[in-house]
């Protein structure tokens, strides 16, 4: 909503432009350049960071299945956790990098960097593939 009012904020939102749902010709230059790169890169971004997306729920998931666990010294919790904080590191870098990428193309005027959004993109893949493998 607010990329077609042309609004801003002092602040980074959690969310992202929908640009799959806006006409092309509505968008800023910025967004347009390098278009099919900017959806993979915000359904990526949506993926790895959307509370009930693929990585939270297999990681919501695994979590689950780390309490349920009786291993002697609760030993699957302590080790399905500490790869879950980590997974989770991961996910934030990889999260703020791609907020960075996705905002600019928003509200800075900056078209995204395909070498760049690619390997965001491969890191998110990875992340995916991570969590679904802790389940």
């Amino acid at each position: 909503m607010m990329e077609l009012l042309g609004l801003h904020d002092d602040y980074t939102p959690d969310g992202r432009v929908l640009t799959e749902v806006i006409s092309r010709s509505a968008l800023p230059w910025s967004l347009r350049t390098a278009y099919p790169t900017l959806v993979k890169l915000g359904d990526a971004f949506t993926a790895i960071n959307a509370p009930v997306g693929p990585f939270g729920l297999d990681t919501l998931a695994a979590s689950t299945k780390a309490l349920e666990s009786s291993s002697p010294a609760d030993a699957t919790y302590t080790r399905m956790e500490t790869q879950l904080a980590g997974l989770g590191h991961q996910r934030d870098e990889t999260v703020a990098a791609m907020k960075d990428a996705l905002y600019g193309a928003a509200f800075g005027g900056r078209p995204v960097n395909v070498r760049e959004a690619d390997a965001l993109i491969r890191s998110a893949d990875g992340l995916l593939d991570s969590a679904a493998g802790l389940r």
